[in-house]
Formats: structure tokens, C-alpha cells, sequence
């Protein structure tokens, strides 16, 4: 244990006047005052820029988005049908996955997706194929498929079609 070495240290405290003391009160509320409206300024500031980020989030996936665009096929029957189709982009590429069914009476051999990257104007910018999961693909029957491609900021929608290896197509 030590002991106090100013005088100061080791008297009692002064006692505060009734005029000092209702000041010294006041300055204590002043400050009560000040640091919550510090802190509700503060959470508010953090409530209005997470609302600005969330939106901001938003805007750019409404923005980065791609539409499927139907296919215009000929009169010819097709033999295998589009069940369904998403796109993601990510990190500079675009993935096209879906599910494709058999529509013809016989089993298909060698199927790919070619799926097609479109400007606003309808016209093809980016193109790729790759074989459908199933292969050969039954008679009836649907099998998913994949497709990635290199992403191409002009891009506002996407068509898939399905043809055989040989070329020949299917839709």
C-alpha cells in the first residue's frame, strides 16, 4: 500500500456550493443530452447509408439481369423443347442453366445447348454451346443443361436452342 504524497491527495474533498453544484448538474445534462443526440445521429446515419447500399444492390441485379428471349423456330415440329432457362452473371462470365426435354419419339444422341448472348437490338454479341447432361437423352424424358460464357456488358437478354453435334438442329 502507498501513501498519498500532496497534501491534496489525503484532505477530503471540497464540498461543492448549491449554486456550483446545480452547474455542475446542469454541464452533466448538458452532456447526457449532446451524447444521445450524438448517438441517435449516429444510427441514423448508419440506417439511411445501409437503405442507400441495399438500394444501390438492388439496382445494379434489376440492371444486370438477363431476359430470355423466345426463339423463332420454323413451321417443322420440334424435337426437343425448352423446360426452363435462368442466367447469372458473375465475375465477368454468364452462366445459362436450364432443363431441356425429349419431344421425339426416339432416343437423341450428341445434344447440345447453344445459347446465344443478344444486344438491345436482337442481335447475337456472344455465342456458346456446350452437350446437355444426359446423353443420349431417352425419348420423353428432360436432362439439365450448362452453358458459360465470357459476359459482354451490351448484353440485355439471352436465347438457348439445341441442335446435335453434327449441326443439325432440334428446336
Amino acid at each position: 500500500m502507498s501513501l498519498p504524497l500532496r497534501q491534496q491527495d489525503w484532505e477530503a474533498p471540497l464540498r461543492l456550493s448549491a449554486p456550483k453544484r446545480r452547474q455542475h448538474r446542469r454541464a452533466i445534462g448538458y452532456r447526457k443530452r449532446v451524447r444521445a443526440a450524438l448517438a441517435l445521429l449516429a444510427g441514423v446515419c448508419i440506417c439511411g447509408f445501409a437503405a442507400w447500399g441495399w438500394q444501390a444492390v438492388r439496382a445494379l441485379e434489376a440492371a444486370s439481369s438477363l431476359r430470355l428471349a423466345a426463339a423463332v423456330t420454323p413451321g417443322a415440329p420440334a424435337r426437343v423443347g425448352l423446360v426452363s432457362a435462368s442466367a447469372e452473371r458473375r465475375l465477368g462470365f454468364v452462366t445459362i442453366t436450364g432443363s431441356v426435354a425429349n419431344h421425339a419419339t426416339r432416343t437423341l444422341r450428341d445434344v447440345e445447348a447453344v445459347a446465344e448472348l443478344l444486344d438491345s437490338h436482337g442481335r447475337t454479341i456472344g455465342l456458346e454451346s456446350a452437350l446437355i447432361a444426359f446423353d443420349p437423352l431417352p425419348a420423353g424424358q428432360p436432362s439439365p443443361f450448362r452453358v458459360e460464357m465470357v459476359d459482354n456488358a451490351r448484353a440485355v437478354a439471352y436465347r438457348v436452342r439445341f441442335r446435335q453435334i453434327s449441326g443439325s438442329a432440334l428446336d
